[in-house]
């Protein structure tokens, strides 16, 4: 693994390879790369790709986005995607979702529309967490930074 040098330009940008079909994915990061980038931030707003339904996880997508970074020589920031949470959560602990002044509780399909405070979205966000630390792991990348 690359080691992060402080007076290194690492430029790069954010990517959501969950929005885009598998097929488009290295030709995304083949843009990337032509353009100068050596770094993306991968992983952010995709807690329901990861965990479609409760206890449900699929990472192994992430890992072929990974593979193809280091492929590229493109080192990855990874978030832990503890935001927004997906609709089975708000629908399981409706506690998570926000009210507004007059008690009327706030569309869960707008991004970051969950109480962070609340124990049940902690509790999950944590799960998540700890799961994706565990089966997200690619030494072959130029380098990984997790991100919380």
């Amino acid at each position: 693994m690359k080691q992060i040098h402080l007076n290194d330009m690492y430029i790069g940008t954010n990517y959501h390879p969950h929005d885009w079909p598998e097929t488009r994915w290295e030709q995304d990061l083949r843009l990337m790369k032509e353009a100068g980038f050596n770094v993306v931030r991968l992983g952010h707003l995709c807690w329901d790709s990861f965990e479609p339904e409760d206890s449900v996880y699929d990472f192994a997508w992430m890992d072929r986005v990974m593979d193809l970074c280091h492929d590229l020589g493109i080192g990855v920031f990874l978030d832990i995607p503890t935001r927004p949470a997906p609709v089975w959560l708000h629908k399981k602990y409706p506690s998570i979702d926000i009210v507004n002044p007059s008690g009327v509780r706030q569309n869960a399909l707008t991004r970051y529309m969950e109480d962070v405070g609340d124990p049940d979205f902690q509790r999950y966000a944590l799960r998540l967490a700890k799961k994706n630390g565990l089966k997200i792991s690619r030494p072959s990348c130029p380098f990984v930074i997790w991100a919380l």
